[in-house]
């Protein structure tokens, strides 16, 4: 079993082939996920726009409010961004929308290829897992209905959370460091707050 310091020695070398690696996912996911770009709407959609987030009622700087308050009564704050926004820009044109959910996919790959590599110290693993991801049956319904953008956001903002404590944590070890810093911590609650403002699940989180 390595320790976190010869986990991070190993995640770190080799940077031609993590570039590599990072290019190779990035080409994949492309190649396997485009087809999600001719999605039309789902019935989620016009509820989430509609009824969810009430937009004959709601600005979008109501709903920026709600997000940076975290705890409020609106329904999943980040969610209703990401349909204000782009329904002011393409009313109910879908490709947008499918952009948008699939670019924050491909980052999610990325970002899961990100932790997993320096959790296990193996360039194999996290590419491995990373593949594994991109391709689970879970991923079916995110690839063809926009009505998922919160499991998608959620999935970004608490893996990043998980990610920066990590290797904050591993970095302050190394320099005989055992808290976080306040700016740290700042940071990693910031990340908590975008996730749970995506999806409940994100309770999970602070555990």
């Amino acid at each position: 079993m390595k320790s976190e310091n010869e986990a991070g020695k190993v995640a770190r070398n080799k940077p031609a082939l993590v570039i590599a690696s990072v290019l190779g996912l990035a080409i994949y996911f492309a190649v396997t996920a485009f087809h999600g770009l001719n999605a039309y709407f789902t019935q989620d959609d016009g509820g989430n726009l509609l009824k969810m987030h009430k937009y004959w009622e709601r600005s979008l700087l109501d709903v920026l409010g709600s997000a940076i308050c975290v705890v409020t009564k609106a329904y999943r704050p980040l969610g209703g961004v990401y349909y204000f926004v782009l329904y002011k820009l393409a009313g109910f044109n879908p490709l947008p929308f499918r952009a948008v959910c699939l670019a924050l996919m491909l980052a999610n790959v990325l970002l899961a290829f990100a932790l997993m590599r320096r959790l296990s110290g193996s360039l194999t693993a996290g590419l491995f897992g990373a593949v594994v991801i991109a391709n689970h049956p879970a991923d079916l319904e995110l690839l063809f209905s926009s009505g998922m953008i919160y499991d998608i956001l959620c999935f970004l903002f608490y893996f990043l959370a998980v990610r920066c404590s990590f290797v904050w944590r591993q970095e302050g070890q190394m320099a005989g460091v055992t808290a976080l810093s306040w700016r740290q911590l700042a940071a990693i609650l910031i990340l908590t707050g975008c996730a749970l403002d995506s999806k409940e699940m994100a309770m999970t989180l602070p555990a």
